[in-house]
């Protein structure tokens, strides 16, 4: 489950929090992703790896001076190796960039 972050102002970043469920005992590292919508731009969420037997990872999200300012629809996947396959899971999270006016 991915729980929406505060407000991220432009020049700002902000830790967008994520939490797993592992069933079945499952314990082997999960890679968890960000997809921004076309058109968005100036803001990099980097992947991570939930670590083995964890059950949370934090997403970094870096909006540049510059980035789309408004509410913007992302798509969280996490993404595990069962037996040789590939299960992933999705998620769509509202990540807000708030406008910062120059100072004049």
């Amino acid at each position: 489950a991915v729980t929406a972050p505060a407000p991220v102002k432009q020049g700002a970043e902000a830790e967008l929090p994520v939490k797993l469920t592992r069933l079945y005992n499952y314990n082997d590292p999960v890679m968890i992703q960000a997809t921004l919508p076309q058109g968005v731009a100036g803001i990099t969420i980097a992947q991570v790896q939930a670590p083995a037997g964890q059950v949370e990872a934090k997403l970094v999200v870096k909006a540049a001076a510059n980035a789309t300012p408004g509410a913007h629809q992302v798509t969280i996947k996490a993404t595990a190796t069962l037996n040789s396959q590939q299960a992933a899971t999705e998620q769509v999270v509202t990540l807000t960039v708030e406008k910062v006016e120059a100072v004049k």
